[in-house]
């Protein structure tokens, strides 16, 4: 308990109904019996944290425990934040500035490197040693300019529709090919409650659109190399059909199978639109059209990454070019999390240990957050200021955190 009576600690079972009102507030939505079931099933009950005033439950906050891949294919054990909200009548009170440092300490004790989020505002998290690793992408295509390029890979095999019951079957390990396996950084391995949220199609969720359509590219071997997830959302002009595929998501472990699910979407009967969700922002459908300035993009933040452990996280991932280097990482809300290290890393491993060396870069956590996954500002973030240093070490930092793979990622929480 803090001097002015606020208690932070994991919800009972028998406070999860109140536990769910607040967020269903605080989000502006209306909490129906279906929505109460699915959270507590998504949830980790232990890893939950709310606020309580005397009696009333007036913030929420919890954790999701997952594996992380960063560059050069390895995991690391990440605290995935999430539902979090503050009850209107107790905001601007330092109430979600306690319960980030709990849930931080939580993940420091469960031995978790990182931290993760998707943030609700972008103005958020930066204050609290996050920052932005994986941006996404909205794509837009009208269907008849989606002809495909020349010179892809003969499709040997076919795309097959399939129940929700099969899809089932094969969508986590044609998940697991595409991304985990490929080495993908900001890949996040699926717990079985995420793939029960991901085939969970209730008739509320489709504005008006389909229930999930399921298709799977299987290569002349009939191995299932790839998968789309759609909607088929129906509408009439005067000219005739207006209709738009809504892909949510899209994965596929080589260019054949890619090229044969983008041909299948835009190529569906009665609609003159394809509309992908959260699809990454470099290669993928982009690269397989013959003219692609015809699809229309909306990016934005994604993945936000927090570093809890700094020597745990630098030492778990791999770097593009060799060096030695002293950073002191700045660290406002968990200053022992700060502190000064000797990254020795390369192509073959890294070792991250902290030292009392003098520092040759000075950086926030979130500024290096935010590069590591590959995507690395260190170079403008210190034209704007915010890492200092001497030049020729912040630029060879730059070069050692910057990876050839984007970084993205598709699993919602």
């Amino acid at each position: 308990m803090t001097d002015d009576g606020i208690v932070l600690r994991p919800i009972t079972e028998a406070e999860y109904d109140r536990f769910r009102d607040v967020m269903s507030l605080v989000f502006g939505v209306d909490t129906t019996e279906e929505s109460r079931t699915r959270l507590r099933r998504w949830l980790e009950l232990d890893r939950t944290i709310a606020a309580f005033d005397g009696d009333d439950l007036v913030a929420t906050g919890g954790t999701l425990t997952y594996r992380l891949v960063v560059p050069g294919g390895g995991l690391v054990g990440a605290g995935g934040m999430t539902v979090v909200s503050v009850a209107p009548t107790h905001r601007r009170q330092g109430i979600l500035s306690r319960m980030m440092r709990d849930q931080l300490a939580d993940s420091r004790r469960r031995g978790e490197p990182v931290a993760i989020l998707r943030a609700s505002e972008s103005a958020i998290y930066g204050r609290f040693g996050y920052g932005c690793a994986v941006h996404a992408a909205d794509l837009t295509l009208d269907r008849h300019r989606a002809a495909l390029r020349s010179d892809l890979p003969e499709s040997t095999g076919r795309v097959r529709l399939v129940g929700t019951e099969e899809a089932r079957a094969i969508f986590p390990g044609v998940y697991e090919a595409a991304t985990i396996a490929r080495g993908v950084p900001g890949s996040i391995e699926r717990r079985v409650a995420d793939w029960e949220a991901y085939f969970n199609d209730s008739e509320s969720d489709r504005d008006g659109a389909s229930s999930f359509r399921f298709a799977v590219y299987e290569s002349g071997e009939g191995e299932a190399n790839g998968y789309a997830r759609y909607r088929h959302k129906p509408s009439w002009g005067t000219a005739g059909p207006e209709g738009t595929v809504l892909v949510s998501d899209l994965q596929a472990v080589d260019a054949e199978a890619l090229t044969a699910l983008t041909r299948f979407v835009t190529a569906i009967d009665l609609t003159i639109r394809v509309e992908f969700e959260m699809m990454p922002t470099e290669g993928g459908v982009a690269d397989v059209l013959a003219d692609p300035r015809r699809l229309g993009r909306s990016t934005y933040d994604l993945l936000w990454v927090r570093l809890v452990d700094v020597a745990a996280a630098l030492a778990a991932r791999r770097y593009r070019v060799a060096g030695s280097v002293v950073v002191e990482v700045v660290d406002e809300l968990l200053p022992e999390a700060g502190g000064t290290f000797r990254l020795d890393a390369g192509p073959g491993g890294a070792e991250c240990l902290r030292t009392d060396e003098a520092a040759q870069v000075r950086v926030s956590t979130a500024d290096l957050a935010a590069s590591y996954l590959g995507w690395s500002r260190l170079r403008s973030a210190a034209w704007l200021g915010r890492v200092v240093g001497d030049p020729g070490s912040i630029g060879l930092v730059d070069d050692m955190l910057s990876w050839p793979v984007p970084a993205a990622t598709s699993v919602r929480f």
